[in-house]
């Protein structure tokens, strides 16, 4: 595992790490902090996509069976403590995922095993790539025809703006964190809210694959030993890139990468935690490690 001291914005909890609106305050009225809160953006499950088309917002791309035995074990890790790979957690208040078909299908277990509504949420939706529906390969690289979409890389010139992507993540994120706020100074025991047996815990690494930690000072972040003190969990169906994007933008890193180099396998849990709104530190677990070993990789 690996901590890093988080950008001076994040721990001033100003700037552009509080400021999902850009107007220097947080959109909708603030919550009142009793206990940090912990937010999980959920990568859905592996896809149904044998031709390898890059579908991106296409709709007719449901997860496959393994993608759904992906879904079923990541809800049974995260709300049953006795799972093989539980990735238990404090109180899950709030479920939310991307309208896609496949964030959807990951999120449903989850909803079964708490109760919970599921809330779809357009900001967690996967990128605009004017590629969508072909088969992308290095060869697209190649034809003349395409080259005015790859001049800018950095924006990037074939696509929904990185820094598109990150605001609109970002105010979903702060919106997840004030819901759940607003929840547990509401209900503080979790009496309405799915089962509160443990917290975010890299315990049981063997079975959960890679976990690190991106942001945070010492002692801070998700571990067996802050598990009491967590007042709540935001659930977060997303995709790869929005994810991503949104931990490089939190973590003070460029937000145009090396794709390949991406930690955000299928299934995989990024976790933000917040006290009094401010961002404490950045997670990352692969709860599904050994199913997505076994998959084809596709899914964005």
């Amino acid at each position: 595992m690996t901590s890093l001291d988080p950008p001076a914005a994040v721990q001033r909890g100003s700037d552009r790490a509080a400021r999902p609106d850009g107007t220097g305050q947080r959109s909708g009225a603030r919550q009142p902090a009793t206990a940090p809160v912990a937010v999980l953006l959920l990568r859905h499950g592996e896809v149904n996509n044998p031709r390898g088309i890059l579908y991106g917002r296409l709709p007719g791309y449901p997860l496959s069976d393994l993608g759904r035995r992906m879904a079923a074990g990541v809800a049974a890790a995260l709300t049953d403590a006795g799972s093989a790979q539980a990735v238990t957690t404090p109180p899950i208040r709030y479920l939310v995922a991307s309208p896609l078909q496949r964030a959807v299908q990951t999120a449903e277990p989850i909803a079964q095993a708490t109760g919970l509504p599921l809330v779809l949420d357009e900001r967690l939706i996967e990128a605009d790539n004017v590629f969508e529906g072909s088969r992308f390969t290095p060869a697209q690289l190649r034809k003349p025809a395409n080259w005015p979409r790859l001049v800018k890389p950095t924006l990037p010139s074939w696509g929904e703006p990185y820094l598109d992507i990150a605001r609109r993540m970002l105010a979903a994120l702060y919106e997840a964190v004030d819901t759940v706020t607003a929840l547990s100074n509401a209900d503080p025991a979790g009496s309405n809210a799915a089962d509160p047996s443990a917290a975010v815990t890299n315990a049981a690494a063997g079975d959960v694959g890679s976990s690190s930690t991106d942001a945070g000072p010492a002692g801070a972040g998700t571990s067996n030993g802050s598990a009491a003190a967590v007042g709540g969990t935001a659930v977060l169906v997303s995709h790869q890139l929005p994810i991503w994007t949104l931990r490089r933008f939190l973590a003070g890193q460029r937000l145009w990468h090396n794709p390949a180099r991406r930690e955000c396998a299928l299934a995989s849990l990024t976790s933000f935690t917040f006290t009094d709104g401010v961002l404490g530190s950045i997670g990352y677990q692969e709860p599904m490690a050994r199913l997505s070993a076994q998959g084809r990789g596709t899914g964005a």
